[in-house]
Order: C-alpha cells, then sequence, then structure tokens
C-alpha cells in the first residue's frame, strides 16, 4: 500500500449493551440534587430553580466547611466537610441556569482509602449508602492502578 493512500476506518464497535451504557462515576443523590468523587476531586451538583443567576447564591467554602444557599433562604449544605479541600482550587458555575456544579479539589488524594468519602458533610449528612460508596471505591482503586501503571 502506497504511504499517502488512505486506509479503510475501523469497523465500528459492536452494538451490545456495554458499548451503549455511558460511562459515568457513581454518585449519591440527595434532596438537593447529587455528589460524587474521584481519587482527586468531589463534585457536588446542586438542583436550581429555573433561571437561577449567581448573585441569587451564597457559596462559602474554605478547606473544611461547605455551605450553600439561595439568599435569604435556609442552607441546602451546610457543614464541615469529612476531609480537607484545597480552598483555592474550588471551582464554582451555574449550568443551563437551573444546575449549581461545585468541583471540589481533595487536600490529601493520595491517602490510601482515607480518600474515599463516606458522605459529603457531618454530621454524616447525605451519606452514601453501602452500595454507592463501594463503588465509588472500587472506581477509585481502579483509577489509582491506572496512574500508577502508566
Amino acid at each position: 500500500m502506497h504511504p499517502f493512500m488512505p486506509r479503510a476506518a475501523p469497523p465500528p464497535p459492536e452494538d451490545d449493551d456495554e458499548t451503549r451504557k455511558p460511562k459515568t462515576k457513581p454518585e449519591v443523590v440527595a434532596p438537593w440534587g447529587r455528589w460524587a468523587q474521584t481519587s482527586r476531586e468531589v463534585t457536588v451538583d446542586v438542583d436550581l430553580p429555573e433561571g437561577t443567576a449567581s448573585k441569587q447564591l451564597d457559596v462559602v467554602y474554605s478547606p473544611s466547611a461547605l455551605k450553600v444557599s439561595l439568599k435569604g433562604q435556609e442552607p441546602l449544605i451546610n457543614g464541615k466537610l469529612p476531609y480537607l479541600i484545597m480552598e483555592d482550587d474550588v471551582v464554582w458555575t451555574i449550568e443551563d441556569k437551573k444546575t449549581l456544579h461545585i468541583e471540589m479539589v481533595k487536600a490529601h488524594p493520595s491517602e490510601f482509602r482515607k480518600d474515599v468519602w463516606k458522605y459529603l458533610v457531618e454530621p454524616e449528612m447525605f451519606k452514601a449508602t453501602e452500595d454507592e460508596f463501594e463503588a465509588m471505591d472500587q472506581q477509585m482503586m481502579l483509577e489509582r492502578f491506572k496512574l500508577g501503571n502508566r
């Protein structure tokens, strides 16, 4: 074959259940939305009234705490985090004018087994069920394995 001749495209993947399933990280559903984690970060998605603007929110965080509320209302999330986060690396955005998305980087992501959060804020609020925790733990062990075998 001449080096400049186009090659045939690879065949499409088999159309089975595995290829159609989106690859998502395990998440914990809460009354206000959901939260999830990887070995390096924790993400929080808060469902908001349609059309909510950032100036209508109070999002307050420190290395050890998180508070989220609509101004003038009771907090949706308010408490001490189970482990420290990197305060300077927290990012929050409003997506589609209806979801508050918060990304928090874990301060100590390399501490084996200690980096798996069982709940979002103390006193053990928005706690993962055993199945959710096991799924997150397995996913994070796979991440660590992949990172260690690059």
